[in-house]
């Protein structure tokens, strides 16, 4: 899990309000992170890269069927961490071996039904 950094903006003489700013160390804004495994593999019609990502019941509390706002790579060692950008939460896929620049995505349900699905184009 991404550390939090947080900034503290305080009162100035001048009577201007406090203001806070939180975000993840990546400069990404909080919102709730959905952690969970995924399958990969590639299609066999076109040879694309396929993520399957299965959510728990507590993980689909956190989701909402939402589009894909951003794909956003960060290098761990060898491999990456993908966050899945979407409005009000993040899905992180850990282990990703490569930046994929487009690949099949299925998000499913714990008996698994579609949730979303789709090609995207990462970053």
């Amino acid at each position: 899990m991404s550390q939090l950094v947080s900034s503290v903006e305080l009162k100035k003489a001048d009577g201007n309000p406090i203001k806070f700013n939180f975000q993840f160390e990546n400069g990404l804004p909080i919102k709730p992170i959905i952690e969970t495994g995924h399958t990969f593999g590639f299609h066999n019609n076109d040879g694309l890269p396929v993520f399957l990502i299965y959510l728990t019941n507590s993980n689909q509390e956190t989701f909402k069927n939402e589009d894909v706002k951003e794909i956003i790579y960060i290098k761990k060692n060898k491999f990456y961490d993908m966050w899945i950008i979407f409005d009000s939460f993040y899905i992180v896929l850990n282990d990703v071996q490569s930046e994929y620049k487009k690949f099949y995505l299925g998000i499913f349900d714990e008996n698994k039904n579609y949730l979303k699905r789709g090609i995207l184009n990462g970053s």
